[in-house]
């Protein structure tokens, strides 16, 4: 069966706010709430889940939530 152009972009979508959650849930894991809540919606506006990505791996390592924010401006 071939995918509609419409289908595969609603899947990109999905994937997309699956990859912010992901990130966001991270940082809410490791630094609580307010971190998070201070970092979404700069999350929310990066689209591209290749940074997406980058962001997770970041979100996870970082020492702290300022070095996730300085990190999350140079992406």
């Amino acid at each position: 069966m071939k995918e509609s152009a419409l289908y595969a972009e609603i899947g990109d979508y999905a994937r997309v706010e699956t990859a912010q959650a992901d990130v966001l849930t991270v940082l809410e894991e490791r630094f609580g709430g307010q971190a998070a809540a201070a970092c979404r919606d700069a999350v929310q506006r990066v689209t591209n889940r290749d940074k997406l990505r980058r962001l997770l791996r970041l979100a996870a390592r970082c020492a702290n939530i300022e070095a996730f924010q300085r990190g999350l401006r140079r992406r």
